[in-house]
């Protein structure tokens, strides 16, 4: 119990021991998720708080936390919804991020491309009062927490009655192929993980559709048809695409746009010399750039056909191209 409980008021008393039962089952909604992420990354006081993230993701039936003493959870779930641009999404992850698991836990949406302007309405909308009604009944009708003499017990599990593993098998032996790295267009591999884990996605949505559904009988348990399993694939499907825009976004507003603009000031950079062309050594510092960047942007514009390069002296040389074709 919080220490100024009995300074709360009635309201405040009866929402608190409402919730006690469901502690361990919280929502995040977070406007600027970017922060979160940033923070994840580059804050002190956040260390394993990533680790934290990808165990929940699971759902245990029982985590403890010993950092800061003995934090016993039982039963987490942890779901957040957030909304960020991906420039700023592209500024607060890492690469690592793509490969330790935790951007694969999440569902990431972009818009359409075929954008269209979506006028607001002139009335006010409340939530579907269907909606809100199901998902109160799903919530009364689920097993709850009961109270002993040792304190709260968790709820017992709810059995789902499934009849598409064949169909959940063969999304996930397609995805599988989809992520060969010996196909003639090879996966990026930021998606691979999410390919990995997209059948898990639909299973997911399918049992959320069952249980909705099992509202309307009055069966014991859900029943995960195979009609509840297309609609989910259809939705992951979705997804799939998305996380690609996403990407394509990604790419656009972060390294690749940096890339490109210190490709194009090395070349203007060599193009002001002229015919005599820099060394290497005076293009990097007078860029301020390391050796090894310098290299390998001069490399990438070696290969695109925009500079050329010579030995001067035995030092690395550059001249741009047209500069090149003028002489011959």
């Amino acid at each position: 119990m919080p220490t100024n409980f009995d300074k709360l008021t009635k309201e405040q008393k009866d929402r608190f021991t409402q919730a006690q039962p469901f502690a361990a089952q919280r929502g995040l909604l977070k406007d600027e998720v970017s922060g979160l992420f940033g923070a994840i990354n580059k804050r002190d006081y956040m260390v394993g708080m990533k680790d934290l993230l990808m165990e929940l993701y699971d759902c245990p039936d029982y985590f403890k936390d010993t950092q800061t003493g003995l934090n016993v959870v039982e039963n987490a779930a942890l779901s957040i919804l957030g909304v960020t641009t991906p420039a700023s999404l592209g500024s607060a992850i890492s690469s690592g991020d793509w490969d330790n698991g935790l951007l694969v836990r999440f569902a990431l949406l972009m818009p359409e491309p075929d954008y269209a302007e979506r006028p607001a309405s002139p009335v006010y909308q409340p939530a579907p009062t269907d909606l809100i009604d199901d998902l109160r009944l799903l919530h009364e009708r689920l097993p709850a927490p009961e109270m002993t003499e040792l304190g709260w017990h968790a709820p017992s599990a709810l059995r789902l009655n499934v009849a598409c593993w064949a169909e959940c098998q063969r999304y996930g032996d397609e995805l599988r192929r989809l992520c060969d790295p010996h196909r003639e267009v090879e996966l990026d591999d930021r998606l691979k993980g999410i390919y990995g884990r997209m059948h898990v996605q639909a299973f997911k949505l399918a049992s959320l559709f069952a249980a909705l559904d099992w509202l309307k009988t009055s069966a014991d348990a859900p029943m995960v048809t195979v009609e509840h399993w297309n609609a989910a694939q259809a939705i992951c499907d979705g997804w799939r695409t998305s996380a690609h825009r996403l990407l394509e976004q990604l790419d656009k507003s972060g390294e690749a746009v940096q890339e490109k603009r210190q490709q194009d000031r090395m070349l203007n950079a060599i193009r002001q010399t002229g015919e005599a062309g820099i060394g290497l050594r005076d293009l990097y510092r007078n860029l301020n750039l390391s050796a090894k960047q310098a290299r390998g942007l001069a490399g990438d514009l070696v290969r695109a056909g925009l500079i050329e390069e010579r030995r001067m002296d035995r030092a690395e040389w550059f001249v741009a191209v047209e500069y090149v074709t003028g002489q011959g």
